[in-house]
């Protein structure tokens, strides 16, 4: 009986319990004034004259000549200002699914916050991660992982 009774004042005390979760938005200077764009609706596809961009193995920072691809492609994203793009984040086979989907967001990230530096609309912009679920090489060697450390511009 008294086990009984530990157990209802065990249950009763638990019920009242509630646990919080905080998502932090990593990558978004200021979430409030960059609401990302949406990217369900008509596909995305990808534009010859976007150039992709390369990271460091387990990098997200920009490289320099990232910055200057980048500018580049805004300039064009500029001429064309009915354009949604979305920014596409891609890692080596290397690593588990689980990192790699969170390395390629890190990289979807910095490139939107780039375009948004630059003056990007962020209701035009939005991101995914594909992970290492996206290869352009197959090979395993430094030489192919370097082409899948990539993030892609696509555009609709």
């Amino acid at each position: 009986m008294k086990y009984m009774i530990a157990g209802l004042i065990a249950l009763v005390g638990l019920s009242g319990c509630t646990t919080t979760k905080t998502l932090r938005i990593q990558g978004c200077p200021d979430c409030t004034n960059a609401k990302e764009g949406n990217i369900r609706g008509g596909p995305y596809a990808a534009a010859e004259a976007l150039e992709s961009v390369y990271f460091d193995f387990d990098e997200a920072n920009l490289r320099k000549e990232a910055t200057g691809t980048l500018s580049e492609n805004y300039g064009l994203l500029e001429s064309n200002p009915q354009s949604e793009i979305l920014v596409e984040g891609n890692c080596d086979e290397r690593g588990t699914t689980e990192y790699n989907l969170g390395l390629g967001q890190k990289r979807a990230n910095a490139i939107r916050d780039y375009y948004l530096s630059l003056g990007l609309d962020p209701s035009r912009a939005a991101t995914i991660s594909y992970g290492k679920e996206k290869p352009v090489c197959s090979e395993k060697a430094e030489s192919c992982y370097q082409k899948n450390r990539r993030g892609d511009t696509k555009v609709r």
